[in-house]
């Protein structure tokens, strides 16, 4: 294996011969005189020791210096003194464009790494590093001393030749280097197929990495592809271990429950369940009477634990897996689908374990006690969302489907579910008055003709009878926290903590430029957000301002010590309602019967390894979710390059606008070298783009006409133009795969 050699350029000093021996102590003293890092290039120049015996004798001396402590070895070529620089370790996260940075073990702010260091590693390997300073913007860079773990095994890509050459581009934007592929090892992968590939040799700074084929995946645009790229991109498990398959066996010749040895019998209590319309599982049900004073509300949920033994080989792969992941017309559950959709599956007229939470409650809204019990119900009816709120008449005319009559619910529920709606809107004013934070940001809803390819994507908003089953699960999870944290020491809480006082005072900032007044404090009580979304409902840009101040807040997770929950305004909360697709749930449900039976829960994982997992593969979720959406979306604006749509101005930076369209919940980049024969000046307080010679601003908000001129799929990036803007040549855009800097290993 060859490697390269760097020319290296230099003036000889006419004064070699009579120079003395190099010693340490005007090193040293240049060193000192930097705070950033010096290269040996310097040290060599201004030492007079630039010609090619002068610097082998600086190497020299610099190592010996470096073993010795007096200095500390930054990178292959720069020095600094002990102290100036601090060594610290990782999780790299790459960019596209080839840059990255180093995610701290110890937290804070990350570390930005350049180009030549990323060389080094790939997306997500763990290395040491030295932080040798700041940019101008303040923000820190270092470089790597060693890569501790190179973490990545598979990649899944794109299979290109260039000539006798195959490499492997990744679908994964944030590894920036392409992969070798010897021809006895592409697996009959053609050109432009998506495969999966086993990483041989990884990245060095000379060296490229190399890869072998070992499953082609199918054709880029094959529908369902979005789905398979996200899952491997994203380290999904998605296929059912050995193990885990003959249990389940068991399972399949197992009939409805009838046994009522421990459980109570609530087959009589007109249950139901509602839920979307394409919903599979079906995990709690709700019921409600009127008491003389008050109300009784039970929240029935599916009883996951009683089939579902801590230690089995099901119970590890529900551990891994963490939640079930939701792809449009597609789920990978967390359990099978002979429990999923079926033994734990809340069906109408069929027997189901369940546990209960029976609550009663004031005229105001306030719990007044509760219990928790194991039980035998019947669900009568699976009713849906939209169903309900037509049959209480709360639901909009634009939300109903043209022609479609919603059939009423079972006549013996209608008094339950009156009195459910009448209870939610007690429960909401109670939470309301209490502080609670609530966003209403429509999540987008992909719409596929029959060939499974995409129609349109549109935004999902929620209805009344969304929020009364929220609010049902809102207090079950409420006393169920109450009732781990008097009576467990294992219980797992879902905390939400306060936001960063930078973050907020950003969010108050730019949200006083429209007008709206977020309460003085540093960090406000969460009745000050909620405040200020109650002053901008019916704002034509109120989805936009609801998204600024979500951004400024920290993201939920689950912990063993209960913090409380920010934005709800709770004091303790956890997860108790979903146990089909959270494990969290599962484990509140294994500790509530363990405090019930007073035996202790024979877990096979602490409670703080369950909250740090289920965290985890929550942000897991969330980011492959939101992969293939974004993908989605991609390929449809393929299909629509050249057409003219109307948008809002839903963020501004300074490289570019984002616009979102009116009529489709899409969003696209116009960035500034396509906004026309312009200096674009970007106001980071006001957060404007202004034209000099034009004078034209844009901000959050403004309305403005569009053309689509791009869709990246490789990228997921849509691109627009603004209708009216003369337009520059534009600049060609070469694919990073065209080009191939480092060798290719000799494949001996």
């Amino acid at each position: 294996m060859s490697t390269k050699k760097k020319s290296s350029k230099g003036r000889k000093n006419s004064g070699v011969g009579d120079r003395r021996k190099l010693s340490s102590a005007p090193i040293l003293k240049l060193v000192n005189a930097k705070d950033d890092p010096v290269s040996t290039r310097y040290l060599a120049q201004t030492l007079s020791r630039d010609d090619k015996a002068g610097r082998q004798e600086l190497v020299t001396v610099l190592e010996q210096m470096a073993d010795t402590k007096q200095i500390v070895r930054v990178s292959k070529n720069k020095w600094a003194a002990p102290g100036s620089v601090k060594q610290v370790i990782g999780t790299v996260v790459g960019y596209a464009e080839g840059h990255g940075f180093v995610k701290l073990d110890e937290g804070g702010d990350s570390v930005n790494l350049p180009k030549h260091s990323m060389q080094l590693v790939l997306h997500n390997d763990r290395v040491e590093i030295l932080i040798t300073g700041k940019d101008r913007r303040g923000k820190r860079f270092g470089d790597i001393i060693s890569v501790l773990e190179h973490k990545n095994t598979h990649i899944t890509g794109r299979y290109f030749t260039d000539g006798q050459m195959g490499f492997v581009v990744p679908l994964d934007q944030r590894f920036n280097q392409d992969f070798y592929i010897a021809s006895e090892d592409r697996n009959g992968a053609t050109e432009g197929q998506v495969v999966n590939i086993e990483i041989i040799d990884q990245p060095t700074r000379d060296f490229e990495p190399t890869a072998k084929v070992l499953e082609v995946m199918g054709e880029y645009l094959d529908p369902g592809m979005e789905i398979e790229i996200a899952v491997r991109n994203f380290d999904l498990p998605h296929e059912w271990p050995t193990e885990v398959l003959d249990e389940v066996l068991q399972y399949e010749s197992i009939g409805e429950p009838g046994d009522l040895k421990d459980r109570e019998n609530v087959r009589d209590l007109p249950l139901v369940t509602i839920d979307g319309e394409d919903a599979r599982d079906f995990d709690d049900a709700v019921y409600c009477e009127k008491l003389e004073s008050g109300y009784r509300l039970v929240v029935a949920i599916a009883d996951v634990s009683s089939y579902v033994t801590p230690g089995s080989a099901l119970d590890l792969e529900a551990f891994e897996r963490g939640n079930s992941v939701y792809f449009p017309r597609h789920v990978i559950p967390m359990l099978p689908e002979v429990l999923s959709n079926g033994l734990c599956s809340l069906k109408p007229e069929v027997n189901r374990n369940c546990f209960v939470c029976d609550i009663k409650i004031n005229e105001s809204g306030a719990v007044e006690k509760y219990r928790f019990y194991p039980a035998l119900m019947r669900s009568k009816a699976r009713l849906t969302y939209t169903q309900v709120a037509d049959w209480l008449g709360v639901l909009e005319e634009s939300a109903k489907d043209e022609g479609l009559t919603y059939q009423a619910p079972p006549k013996e529920c209608h008094a339950s579910i009156k009195l459910l709606y009448e209870l939610s809107m007690k429960l909401r004013q109670h939470r309301q008055k209490g502080g609670s934070i609530e966003f209403e940001i429509p999540e987008a809803l992909v719409m596929f003709n029959d060939q499974r390819k995409i129609e349109t994507v549109v935004a999902r908003h929620r209805n009344d009878a969304h929020r009364l089953i929220e609010e049902m699960m809102l207090l079950a999870n409420i006393c169920a926290a109450d009732e781990l944290e008097m009576r467990s020491e294992h219980g797992v809480f879902r905390v939400h903590e306060t936001p960063e006082p930078i973050k907020v005072a950003e969010a108050r900032r730019i949200l006083g430029l429209f007008g709206f007044r977020l309460r003085e404090s540093e960090i406000p009580e969460s009745s000050a957000y909620a405040e200020v979304l109650a002053s901008m409902v019916g704002h034509e840009q109120e989805r936009f301002f609801q998204s600024l101040l979500l951004r400024s807040m920290k993201q939920a997770r689950y912990a063993t010590e209960n913090t409380g929950h920010y934005a709800l305004g709770f004091d303790s909360y956890t997860h108790f309602t979903s146990p089909i697709r959270r494990y969290t749930d599962l484990h509140v449900h294994r500790e509530l019967r363990a405090v019930l039976t007073k035996k202790a829960n024979k877990t096979s994982f602490s409670a703080e390894a369950i909250g740090d997992k289920t965290s985890m593969t929550e942000r897991r979720a969330e980011d492959a979710t939101r992969a293939a959406i974004q993908w989605l979306k991609t390929e449809y604006m393929t299909h629509r390059i050249g057409d003219v749509f109307k948008g809002t101005v839903s963020s501004v930076t300074d490289f570019g606008v984002f616009v979102e369209l009116d009529d489709l919940f899409i969003d696209g980049l116009v960035h500034v070298t396509n906004m026309g024969n312009d200096f674009w000046v970007f106001d980071a307080n006001f957060r404007t783009l202004t034209g000099e010679r034009s004078g034209v601003v844009y901000r959050l908000g403004s309305p403005v006409k569009i053309v689509v001129t791009r869709a990246d799929l490789e990228k997921a990036r849509i691109d627009f133009d603004f209708i009216g803007v003369k337009q520059e040549k534009r600049r060609g855009n070469k694919n990073r795969s065209g080009k191939h800097k480092k060798k290719k290993r000799d494949k001996r």
